[in-house]
């Protein structure tokens, strides 16, 4: 949509709703992500772009981790009387949804770089949201009947080969450990008809648990998830 501009008459000024988070996020905030959006905005005025000698107005707002944080901050921008062009960010999952589902009922482009939630991908609801990471489902070692690596499908032809149906889910607080559960859970779930669940989803299991903690949890995944089979 921004190229599109760019064929349309004289230089303009093209403004920037940044949204990032101040804490650390899946290992980026807005500090360490400055650099490569500006080195992005050379890129793309430089002489031989398609944006050349335009002017780019770059707002930031913390968008924190979570749907509120995220779409009151563009309801800020709205309320100082910036209506950006585009929106980029935000980086997670749960605050980029609300975002990018304003956007799209405004026909304004938003620019992902880490929300990599595969319900995101429904362009039907988010027509404007374009990714820059793929689905966390299109990670792993397995190869679906499309001739896509993912990890989620990966888990459900793991669980059809042994003759499971109900598996419990752990995973680690921070980095990636919470999007890469909700891949998971969403291709299990994909295939809720054919009898696969998820029993438990133990999230947010902090770094170095204690022995007991680690005996507590598979107490409970032997008891809830074991098959019967």
């Amino acid at each position: 949509m921004l190229l599109q501009c760019a064929d349309q008459g004289s230089p303009a000024t093209v403004k920037v709703a940044w949204l990032a988070p101040r804490d650390l996020y899946y290992f980026f905030n807005a500090s360490n992500s400055i650099g490569a959006l500006l080195h992005a905005v050379k890129r793309v005025t430089s002489d031989n772009s398609r944006l050349p000698g335009y002017d780019f107005e770059i707002r930031w707002k913390d968008s924190d981790c979570n749907s509120r944080s995220g779409v009151g901050s563009i309801f800020e921008f709205f309320a100082e009387g910036y209506d950006p062009d585009v929106i980029v960010g935000p980086v997670c999952s749960p605050a980029m949804a609300p975002v990018a589902e304003l956007a799209a009922s405004m026909n304004r482009p938003v620019v992902g770089w880490i929300s990599s939630d595969p319900t995101l991908g429904n362009k039907t609801v988010y027509s404007t949201l374009v990714r820059l990471l793929w689905p966390i489902t299109y990670i792993g070692n397995s190869t679906s009947q499309r001739g896509n690596s993912i990890s989620g499908e990966g888990i459900v032809i793991l669980m059809e080969n042994v003759g499971w149906k109900r598996v419990s889910l752990i995973s680690t607080v921070g980095g990636d450990y919470g999007e890469l559960g909700r891949g998971i859970r969403a291709s299990i779930r994909a295939r809720k008809a054919e009898g696969f669940r998820i029993s438990r989803w133990f999230q947010d299991i902090g770094v170095g648990p204690s022995p007991q903690a680690i005996r507590d949890i598979y107490a409970k995944v032997k008891t809830e998830a074991r098959s019967k089979t």
